[in-house]
């Protein structure tokens, strides 16, 4: 699979957690919906919001990024 895809193949513990839900006839590859908080979000909003703060200010911390004020585009000295 490394030959097939270099950098696009999916991390060993990814696969092996596939063949586990293929073993239960769990045929979907997204994850279960759960409660809470997500842990991390992904959206087409703020890729390019974080992508402008790190622009300005390439120091950021994790923390700042995090923070659901990133749309305010800026890194505030903590």
């Amino acid at each position: 699979m490394k030959l097939a895809l270099n950098n696009d193949c999916p991390h060993c513990t990814t696969i092996f957690r596939w063949y586990r839900e293929f073993q239960k006839s769990n045929f979907t590859l997204e994850d279960a919906e759960r409660e809470g908080r997500a842990r991390t979000s992904v959206t087409e909003e703020n890729i390019p919001a974080v992508r402008k703060m790190l622009d300005e200010d390439w120091r950021g911390t994790y923390q700042q990024i995090e923070e659901p004020s990133c749309s305010s585009n800026s890194f505030d000295s903590a």
